[in-house]
């Protein structure tokens, strides 16, 4: 399963960004054991209060279906930490998640 953030979230409330989430776990594939997450387009440092929520609300939901979970991270550091910061609330995706700068390391990595 592929979740892919646009530049055009450039403007993204937290609240819209919630609301996104909770849309990716309403259309998620019961079946998708393995998800590539695309999140060089977010433009967007995800505050810790909204890092909580996404771990209480969205990881908890997924965690024990994902088998790996591949993030191609922008090149804004902030970004990037925040995002590793965002999937470390759960200490459980740890294991099963990587964080790549590009898509073609990120399926290799997926596949294997």
């Amino acid at each position: 399963m592929k979740q892919t953030w646009h530049n055009s979230n450039a403007d993204m409330t937290d609240e819209n960004y919630k609301q996104e989430m909770l849309i990716f776990v309403e259309k998620f594939n019961k079946d998708a054991k393995k998800f590539l997450i695309d999140s060089i387009g977010i433009n967007k440092v995800i505050p810790v209060g909204l890092q909580e929520w996404v771990g209480q609300n969205i990881a908890s939901k997924l965690i024990s279906q994902v088998e790996k979970a591949a993030f191609i991270v922008p090149e804004d550091i902030f970004e990037e930490v925040s995002i590793e910061q965002t999937n470390e609330e759960h200490a459980d995706t740890i294991e099963k998640t990587r964080y790549f700068s590009s898509i073609d390391d990120a399926t290799k990595w997926l596949v294997s």
